[in-house]
């Protein structure tokens, strides 16, 4: 991705980045497809990551031992573990990928 295309899809990271500061973020991003299906990250399991989403379709969800609680879509341009990343531990939420999506992530 580059600088320009991080401004465009995520404007409200980009604009605390200086371009050096941009150019950092970049190079510490990795970058992972993930196909229709997938879990991405699991309610009550262990995580230290930032996610942005460069393409597709997830959906957050929480199960119980008696319902799964559809919490709402993460669309491209969208972020989620927000909280992990500064405080790593239990997730809050599966995450499930709704399409074939790639994901930046910062862990």
């Amino acid at each position: 991705m580059t600088p320009a295309s991080f401004k465009e899809q995520f404007p409200a990271i980009a604009e605390h980045c200086g371009p050096a500061g941009l150019n950092d973020l970049l190079a510490a991003l990795q970058t992972r497809d993930i196909q229709s299906g997938q879990t991405v990250t699991t309610d009550g399991e262990y995580c230290d990551s930032l996610y942005l989403v460069a393409d597709g379709k997830l959906i957050s969800q929480i199960t119980s031992a008696t319902e799964t609680v559809r919490l709402g879509a993460i669309n491209k341009g969208d972020i989620f573990g927000e909280v992990n990343i500064l405080d790593p531990g239990p997730s809050t939420s599966t995450v499930i990928a709704a399409e074939d999506s790639t994901l930046l992530i910062l862990s």
